[in-house]
């Protein structure tokens, strides 16, 4: 949004998705509830798509489609090469606060 690339919170539905976490306020929620992160990561980052005019599939719907068979067809890629490396590079990603879905794994702090 500060770029000027999209122009509206588009992720914001309710009431189905109203909550939203980083990697820092994920793991603060589960400390204040005797829980510790094991593992955090995040998928793959198809917001990228949003800085190029050509596949900015806010601005174009059209651009939709194309974009998530590029993020399939990279991840795909990604996965043949090595399922630990791109596990590793998705929590690298989710470290950043990049990436659009944030998974994590919890133990019960002891």
């Amino acid at each position: 949004m500060q770029k000027g690339h999209i122009d509206s919170r588009f992720w914001v539905v309710s009431p189905d998705h109203i909550s939203y976490f980083s990697p820092d306020s994920l793991a603060a929620l589960a400390r204040s509830v005797g829980w510790q992160v094991q593992m955090m990561m995040t998928d793959f980052p198809i917001d990228f798509s949003l800085a190029n005019p050509l596949t900015n599939y806010v601005r174009d719907r059209k651009a939709g489609k194309p974009c998530h068979a590029t993020r399939v067809e990279i991840e795909n890629l990604m996965h043949a090469i090595s399922p630990e490396k791109t596990v590793a590079l998705y929590q690298v990603l989710a470290d950043m606060g990049l990436g659009r879905a944030l998974t994590a794994i919890f133990s019960r702090s002891p």
